[in-house]
């Protein structure tokens, strides 16, 4: 896979992998020490966030995104800070809500495996697909295709993109504009 598939896998993966723990934070601030921060002075508590975003940026100077796994680390956990920062400081939402996201999280966490799970011929396919459509359809893409076979992907990739995208019931990619000619 060439490095632009791979970073592409990596910041969609690491899209699915923040909503996944989007519970996993509403869960953290169960605890009796989520509780006791809770209760701190509003300087105290945007005292930690700044604290937060400060070992962030550290982190961000120190350990560059060269390689996708990288990426897909640092996007995950650059998440953190304003998640954790939003609870300490808004609180938790409603358990309903929490519910919805964790439904969704479950889903998200199935397409995520098989994503993972797709032999190398097949992720390429599915990421050059991905790399031609919005986020909105690339998951209606993942989802369509989650039972796929490889020889189910190679055949539909050699479909011309039209047909492909009709049966995928996905959008054509936004146009590019034309360049200007000289002459």
């Amino acid at each position: 896979m060439n490095e632009k598939s791979a970073n592409f896998v990596a910041v969609v993966l690491s899209s699915y992998a923040k909503r996944i723990l989007e519970s996993r934070y509403d869960d953290l601030f169960k605890t009796e020490l989520a509780a006791r921060a809770k209760q701190l002075d509003p300087t105290t508590k945007y005292a930690i966030e700044a604290g937060l975003y400060a070992a962030l940026a550290y982190g961000d100077q120190k350990f560059p995104g060269d390689k996708p796994w990288k990426k897909f680390l640092f996007e995950v956990v650059k998440d953190a800070p304003s998640e954790i920062s939003k609870r300490l400081i808004n609180g938790v939402k409603k358990e309903g809500a929490t519910d919805a996201a964790a439904q969704g999280d479950q889903d998200d966490a199935v397409a995520l495996r098989r994503v993972l799970s797709l032999d190398d011929e097949s992720l390429a396919i599915l990421m050059r697909w991905g790399a031609e459509a919005t986020e909105a359809d690339f998951a209606r893409i993942v989802a369509k295709t989650s039972e796929f076979s490889p020889a189910e992907f190679a055949r539909l990739d050699l479909l011309p993109p039209s047909q492909r995208r009709s049966i995928l019931g996905v959008s054509a990619p936004p146009a590019t504009p034309e360049q200007p000619t000289n002459g």
